[in-house]
């Protein structure tokens, strides 16, 4: 869970600080570097767990509007929200998969609503926000199935948005490896010519 590894980080920390305590009065110098190191290790543990959370986040985002234009013909035939999800859980991605398997305990063992606002809670995503909005209605019993359509549409725009800027930057990179590549055979003809040129001299003044 979050909370145990912020403990474990903060414990790493909190050791190796306490290492160098007994160099406090007889190097000072030597425990300011223990305690720098134990402030380097918590901050990269912290930022590293952001760092994950944000790629989870976007990997369950991606796959969004594939399962909510599943959702959107599910709902054209049947109103079980449960049902859907225990069936999608079969095709769904690994991080999607992950929170639906817990929203499924959950629903199953407790309140259908509070299973999904604990998965939007957990993944902080604001597309999935509207999801959630979406199949509480259906829960209580509203007919949603063209509120799902209206977002299946929405969310495919965002998708093709999306794919187009990711597909914009391609030429850019192979611009940049374009120009490292023209750099590595003009050192290439350089070292060559070069040799050359040091080896005619040689001759000529041999």
């Amino acid at each position: 869970s979050p909370e145990t590894y912020f403990i474990k980080s903060c414990v790493k920390a909190l050791l190796i600080i306490l290492c160098g305590i007994p160099f406090l009065f007889i190097m000072p110098l030597v425990f300011l570097v223990f305690l720098a190191l134990g402030i380097m290790i918590w901050l990269s543990a912290y930022y590293s767990a952001l760092d994950f959370a944000k790629k989870r986040r976007r990997k369950i985002e991606a796959e969004l509007p594939r399962f909510t234009a599943a959702l959107s013909q599910h709902l054209q035939s049947s109103r079980d929200v449960l049902g859907f999800l225990i069936s999608y859980r079969k095709v769904a991605g690994k991080e999607l998969g992950q929170e639906l398997n817990t929203t499924i305990a959950e629903m199953k063992t407790g309140n259908y609503e509070q299973a999904l606002i604990h998965m939007e809670a957990r993944i902080g995503s604001s597309l999935l926000t509207d999801i959630t909005r979406g199949l509480i209605g259906t829960i209580r019993g509203d007919d949603q199935s063209m509120y799902f359509r209206m977002l299946s549409f929405d969310m495919r725009q965002l998708e093709q948005a999306a794919l187009k800027k990711e597909a914009a930057k391609r030429p850019k990179k192979i611009q940049k490896y374009s120009m490292l590549l023209l750099l590595c055979i003009l050192i290439i003809y350089v070292v060559v010519l070069g040799t050359e040129i040091v080896h005619s001299l040689s001759i000529v003044f041999g």
